[in-house]
């Protein structure tokens, strides 16, 4: 036997960003992106089979002379526009606030249900930095605590699934087959969204002894809905 196959996937991505930075009199820092980002992918496969060739020596140049196989193809593609931007803030190193927001359109979506939407935000204190704090000074060189709050999303699902596709199909009758075609055997469901998770996150990080004892402390809670 004899089998001979194709196979191609091509993977394009493209990522536009534009970042503002600035500091007020080396107290106040700032710092805009946002982004435009793109990619996509495009994958196909083509096989044919043949056996009992009385000649394999040939290679493919004897394929012809065998009894011809399975022959097997696919096509797919699923492309993602992404929009993005943040905005972080710091105030002497002691106050730390971030804010994003994300918008990803997959075509792994149905129309209605394309687009998610991914808000996020964080801020950080410096409490070792603070006037009240001056009497640990000779023993606490690090106290920071932090919180976060954001969506993320996921898309991770074959392109075609929000919608019916069909196979080709044979069916003989009276001796003569015919082709057609027929449901591929999965069940569309035009309601898929984008799998979101919440992150919810609380931590602080410390140090003693000119920070040769260092550490940090997290906690975690997360939730996922729309699982795919």
């Amino acid at each position: 036997a004899i089998r001979r196959q194709r196979q191609m996937c091509i993977r394009d991505r493209n990522e536009n960003t534009l970042t503002y930075q600035t500091n007020i009199k080396k107290k106040h820092f700032l710092n805009v992106l946002g982004g435009i980002t793109f990619q996509n992918s495009d994958y196909e496969i083509y096989s044919f089979r043949t056996t009992h060739i009385p000649n394999e020596s040939l290679g493919m140049a004897g394929m012809s002379e065998g009894q011809a196989g399975t022959t097997t193809s696919a096509k797919s593609s699923w492309a993602m526009l992404s929009y993005l931007g943040r905005v972080t803030y710091n105030y002497m190193s002691k106050y730390y606030a971030t804010a994003s927001f994300r918008a990803d359109g997959s075509s792994k979506f149905s129309p209605n249900h394309r687009w998610g939407y991914f808000p996020a935000g964080a801020f950080a204190w410096r409490l070792s930095d603070e006037p009240f704090m001056e009497n640990t000074k000779n023993w606490l060189d690090n106290l920071k605590v932090r919180l976060s709050y954001g969506l993320s999303g996921a898309d991770n699902i074959d392109s075609n699934l929000w919608k019916e596709t069909w196979t080709s199909s044979t069916v003989s009758f009276n001796g003569i087959t015919y082709s057609g075609y027929k449901p591929n055997g999965m069940l569309s469901n035009p309601d898929l969204k984008w799998e979101t998770t919440t992150s919810r996150n609380l931590g602080i990080d410390f140090g003693f002894m000119g920070n040769r004892l260092a550490g940090s402390i997290d906690v975690y809670w997360n939730t996922t809905k729309d699982l795919l």
